[in-house]
């Protein structure tokens, strides 16, 4: 298996049913993924790889392959390709990681919302809760670790996070599509659909236990 990608996300974020092995590098947890029954690669993560970040590996192949097989992934999961350190045909120097240039987005805040909810007892969870799970999922750009200047108190990220919880439902709000459900203030359920949506996406819950 080769490398083509890193990503400034954990491991956790695409999925919970994750896998353990070793090989000649170091200790490492895995999960397999295939798109379409064409694209097969796997996410790793090794024990002593930078906190936050996953590796994408696939087979031995060509470069253009290997960045088609990146790129419908990232489509696949809904991440921008703004989230990669490193992708292959880019220079790389071992131990060092570009900082990322991506910021949250409106998707991504939505999505790792529910993952997060899903996790906890009967997929329900508060929004202090969903924050700090989030925290451990994602790894934050300069621009998102700043505040806005209106709410100077706490990262933007955060007041994202906030947002998809508390705001009036919207034609894109998790509410509206039917993917969650308010079940106190600051409290959400994740709903049948809801899971089935991150099921289409790679998440699964098999390791999930809160």
């Amino acid at each position: 298996m080769e490398p083509q990608a890193i990503l400034g996300r954990a491991l956790r974020f695409f999925t919970m049913d994750v896998y353990k092995d070793t090989d000649e590098l170091d200790d490492y947890e895995y999960a397999a993924f295939c798109i379409n029954n064409s694209k097969h690669f796997s996410l790793r993560h090794y024990k002593n790889d930078p906190a936050k970040t996953t590796s994408l590996y696939t087979e031995p192949m060509g470069q253009v392959e290997a960045v088609d097989i990146v790129k419908t992934a990232c489509r696949s999961f809904g991440i921008k390709e703004s989230v990669l350190h490193w992708l292959r045909g880019q220079s790389f120097v071992y131990g060092k990681l570009e900082p990322l240039s991506h910021e949250l987005l409106e998707r991504e805040s939505r999505d790792v919302v529910l993952k997060a909810a899903s996790c906890f007892p009967d997929h329900r969870a508060t929004t202090a809760q969903i924050k700090d799970f989030v925290e451990n999922l994602v790894e934050f750009s300069e621009t998102d670790q700043q505040p806005y200047p209106s709410r100077p108190t706490e990262p933007r990220w955060r007041q994202k996070i906030g947002n998809v919880v508390s705001h009036a439902p919207s034609a894109r709000s998790i509410f509206n599509m039917g993917l969650a459900k308010k079940t106190a203030a600051d409290e959400i359920q994740v709903t049948r659909k809801g899971l089935d949506y991150l099921q289409s996406i790679g998440f699964s819950l098999v390791e999930a236990r809160l």
